[in-house]
C-alpha cells in the first residue's frame, strides 16, 4: 500500500508540474488529536481539482462504536492504527476557497478490544467516503476545511471475535471534517 500511494502521488505531481495556478498544502485534522491519534496528509490542486493522501490513527469514542446495534454498551474499544488515504475533490472556485466536493478511499487496519473478555483482534477494511467541504484561506496560508462526510465499511480481511465474543464491523458511519492545513 505504501509503495502504491507514492508512486501515484509522484505520477500526479510529475504529471502538473509547471501548470499554472497549482498549489499544494500540507494538512492535519484537529479532531484526530481530540480522538488521541494523528493525521498528516498533502493535497496538491490544478485548477478545480485536488487530490492527495495521507495516513492517520486514533481511538473511537464510544458514541461512534455505540452506532452498530450489535456493539452498543458492550464496552468495545477501537483503534484505528494505521490507515492510509487517498482523496479527489472538485473546488468550484479555481483558488481552492469555497465549496468541494470529494471523495476519499482508504485503507484501515482495526484494533479491537473488550473490556469484559482477554485479548484482542484485528481487521482490514477498505472504506469509501463520499464528502462535502467548505474552505476557507487565510493570511494567505492558512487553510481551514469543515466538512461532512459519509463512510462506507466494506470488510477485506481479519478477525472480529474477542474471546467468545463477536465485534459487529462498522458499515456506515456519519463523518465530521475539520482539516487545518498550510498553503504553498
Amino acid at each position: 500500500m505504501s509503495c502504491f500511494f507514492k508512486s501515484a502521488l509522484l505520477l500526479v505531481f510529475l504529471a502538473t508540474a509547471g501548470t499554472a495556478h497549482a498549489q499544494t498544502h500540507i494538512e492535519t485534522q484537529p479532531l484526530a488529536l481530540a480522538f488521541r491519534g494523528v493525521s498528516v496528509g498533502a493535497l496538491h490542486q490544478v485548477g478545480h481539482v485536488k487530490f492527495g493522501g495521507g495516513f492517520y490513527f486514533f481511538s473511537f469514542p464510544d458514541f461512534f462504536v455505540d452506532q452498530s446495534p450489535g456493539n452498543a454498551n458492550e464496552g468495545w474499544n477501537v483503534t484505528v492504527s494505521p490507515a492510509f488515504w487517498l482523496e479527489g475533490n472538485y473546488q468550484f472556485q479555481e483558488d481552492g476557497t469555497g465549496l468541494g466536493l470529494g471523495a476519499n478511499v482508504v485503507y484501515s487496519n482495526f484494533q479491537i478490544t473488550q473490556d469484559t473478555a482477554p485479548g484482542r483482534a484485528q481487521y482490514q477494511a477498505l472504506v469509501f467516503i463520499p464528502k462535502v467541504t467548505y474552505t476557507w484561506v487565510f493570511f494567505s496560508h492558512l487553510v481551514v476545511s469543515p466538512g461532512l462526510g459519509l463512510e462506507l465499511h466494506a470488510k477485506v480481511g481479519g478477525n472480529t471475535t474477542v474471546g467468545t465474543n463477536d465485534f459487529e464491523p462498522l458499515r456506515l458511519q456519519p463523518l465530521p471534517i475539520l482539516s487545518v492545513g498550510y498553503r504553498f
